[in-house]
């Protein structure tokens, strides 16, 4: 069977100055934009536009999608009967938007996009006497979301890890705060192709406002930010090594207070015995002694 899709002798791809030398042939052109956004997950239409505005005789539209190195047929519909083909792969996956048809809108509905289905696309249309094509190219992209986590204390700072996943492409992530420090990025893709990127980073007291700003620059041109302000009661000590000597200095203080207090108590009980000592000592003395009774002097 005759491919129907067969280029057509050069006389009937002749210039558009030249299309109307051919009388009773109904000629055409179909046209598309250079590229359009797919966004992942979403359903996506690849445009194109029969310049009849019109439906033409036995009209066949076929999609194609271009590779490095083949060309692979996707869909396929044959106006007549109303038949449609589907490449491996794309059954249920593609078709036409039915309702523009008969206005000449033979534009491709791509549904779920997958990161695989970018590329460059080729519509042919071909009639009883004619042929063209145009070709369009879909970009996927995909819009992530960021967040920060507080991991805690990092020397006289504050760890921050900032995360971001559900990317494509691959953004850039930066951080936008000051006096920070030990900046450190990093980035994988998932089993669907989607990016995520994580960075950690050491703030310090008084750093303010802390912003995660993540921007995809090649597609969509969008940017996601998370924003967080941490308190100065979170910080550990300016100086780690002046809590541990106050504290040290307070305990050794309080040993020497609590050794002065039992040498004074001490003290007092040694002085306190020996007063006793002296007491008894001087009681014996006292009752040991004959008494002497003086006699009166008569007058």
């Amino acid at each position: 069977m005759k491919n129907p899709f067969t280029a057509l002798p050069p006389k009937l791809t002749a210039m558009p100055e030249q299309v109307h030398q051919h009388v009773g042939i109904e000629l055409f052109e179909v046209s598309s934009p250079p590229s359009v956004i797919g966004n992942f997950g979403q359903d996506a239409v690849l445009p194109c536009q029969i310049s009849l505005q019109t439906q033409p005789k036995n009209m066949e539209v076929k999609w194609e999608i271009i590779g490095d190195k083949s060309i692979d047929n996707i869909y396929q519909f044959t106006a007549v009967t109303g038949q449609e083909t589907f490449g491996p792969g794309y059954l249920g996956r593609v078709g036409l938007v039915k309702e523009g048809v008969a206005t000449g809108n033979v534009s491709l509905k791509l549904k779920k996009v997958q990161i695989n289905d970018e590329g460059t696309y080729r519509c042919v249309v071909k009639s009883s006497d004619w042929i063209a094509q145009t070709q369009t190219v879909i970009h996927v992209a995909a819009l992530g979301n960021v967040s920060i986590e507080v991991l805690g204390p990092e020397g006289e700072g504050m760890k921050l890890s900032c995360v971001s996943v559900g990317w494509f492409p691959e953004p850039e992530l930066r951080w936008l705060a000051k006096k920070s420090q030990n900046l450190q990025f990093k980035s994988k893709q998932d089993h669907e192709q989607l990016f995520s990127v994580w960075s950690n980073i050491t703030v310090l007291r008084d750093t303010g406002k802390i912003t995660c700003s993540v921007h995809e620059r090649s597609h969509l041109q969008r940017t996601q930010e998370s924003t967080i302000l941490l308190s100065r009661d979170i910080f550990p000590d300016t100086f780690p090594w002046l809590s541990a000597f106050c504290g040290l200095l307070t305990v050794a203080i309080t040993l020497s207070v609590g050794v002065g207090v039992a040498v004074y108590c001490r003290c007092k009980e040694k002085q306190k015995e020996s007063k006793r000592k002296q007491d008894e000592e001087e009681k014996r003395t006292l009752l040991g002694r004959p008494c002497k009774i003086k006699k009166a002097k008569e007058v």
